[in-house]
């Protein structure tokens, strides 16, 4: 038996998710089938960051019909993983692209046509005709007043809209709600951008809100979709671009036919409605793969180091550790695993698991035993890097069951 367990630092809490695993009541494994029918008996170079291209498409698909039955534009955030057959496939499947710099934006496609692009970046950008050379559609968001006179000054074509901080939608009892952000226009600051000759002369077509916490839920949405539409009454006319960003992976499915109805419902067509989501694509597509290459400590007090690290391999992501179960599991021990750098905080957490009688061996543990982490986002490939010595992960793409070239 195979269990997912997710790190936990209190005891109580750890023992109450095996419980519910080991008696069934837990959720199930959220990893492609695919990944463990590719690795099972192979020899593999580790680290590894390996990835089904084939739960992606299909995720995008839905999502995109999803969006697209209330003429919602699902885009891909290319920084969540610039990497050409993620971005081959969001070509066949999604409206177009969101980027926040050149580089990303050459990564793309070499045609365009029929695409957007929407371009949210955090520095003063020229060139904006650069942004529009592969045949789409550009539209540009300004966070600060600095950006937008820069933009305007520059005489360009495209329409642009701003982005306004979502803690300033939202209220405090949202369990996502901050008030703190670098990005995006407050209150005071867009009552003074509106009154600028310049920002009259050419007003914002719309608005772009990018709440990116880990726990936005549709209720999130709901309220800032709704603190959107108060905002409204400050432009000349009725929105022509709302952008309503990324950090959509923790709501559910089934919410969504619901939310984009609302959107669409406060934001009539001809508005566009664009959303933006990156992590939401992967999940339950990937794996990292890695080794026990060091332990120390008993079955009380088991540490282990692996060759993967939280730092270089696994940023941006919460792994989830894969664990055979021999049962009846007649104990239990946390267990901490570490990352390969030397770095002190480089650590995955502590794992509370059940074992029978030897904890490393009943738990595949040992020293030179292969390790495999789910719940790994998109974003660690983008982030994938060596350092001091540490090569960064190998990564795979698996389509059809096969795997593409690896890359480093």
């Amino acid at each position: 038996m195979l269990i997912e367990v997710k790190p936990s630092s209190d005891y109580k809490a750890g023992l109450a998710q095996l419980t519910d695993q080991l008696k069934g009541r837990g959720p199930a494994i959220d990893v492609a089938p695919a990944l463990f029918s590719w690795l099972k008996g192979r020899e593999l170079s580790t680290p590894a960051l390996v990835f089904d291209l084939d739960t992606i498409t299909a995720r995008m698909q839905a999502l995109a019909q999803t969006a697209a039955n209330q003429n919602i534009a699902c885009l891909l955030a290319v920084k969540s993983c610039p990497r050409e057959p993620l971005l081959t496939i969001a070509q066949q499947h999604l409206a177009g692209f969101d980027v926040s710099n050149l580089a990303e934006y050459q990564a793309l496609p070499a045609d365009l046509s029929g695409k957007t692009v929407s371009l949210t970046s955090p520095q003063l950008t020229k060139d904006y005709y650069l942004f529009a050379a592969r045949g789409n559609r550009l539209v540009v968001t300004v966070d600060s007043i600095a950006q937008c006179v820069n933009y305007l000054q520059q005489g360009a074509p495209f329409p642009y809209v701003l982005r306004i901080q979502g803690g300033q939608l939202l209220p405090t009892s949202d369990a996502a709600y901050t008030n703190c952000s670098r990005f995006g226009f407050t209150a005071p600051m867009l009552e003074q951008l509106l009154q600028r000759p310049d920002v009259q002369a050419q007003p914002p077509c719309g608005w772009h809100v990018h709440h990116g916490s880990e726990i936005n839920s549709a209720a999130t949405y709901q309220f800032l979709i709704a603190g959107l539409a108060k905002l409204g009454a400050q432009l000349p006319e009725p929105p022509a671009i709302i952008n309503l960003g990324g950090g959509w992976h923790s709501v559910e499915k089934q919410q969504l036919n619901d939310l984009f109805a609302f959107a669409r419902k406060v934001f009539p067509e001809p508005c566009s409605v664009f959303i933006e989501p990156g992590q939401w694509f992967g999940k339950g597509a990937g794996l990292a793969v890695g080794e026990v290459v060091n332990k120390s400590g008993g079955d009380d007090n088991l540490g282990c180091v692996l060759n993967l690290s939280m730092d270089c391999h696994l940023r941006w992501s919460s792994p989830r550790l894969l664990v055979p179960v021999q049962l009846p599991a007649l104990k239990f021990a946390k267990v901490y695993l570490g990352g390969a750098s030397c770095y002190e905080a480089d650590s995955l957490g502590r794992f509370m698991l059940p074992y029978r009688q030897d904890l490393a061996h009943d738990t595949s543990l040992g020293l030179g035993c292969r390790v495999l982490l789910s719940n790994i986002s998109l974003y660690s490939l983008a982030w994938n890097q060596g350092f001091n010595g540490i090569a960064p992960a190998t990564e795979y793409w698996l389509r059809n069951g096969l795997a593409l070239e690896p890359t480093a």
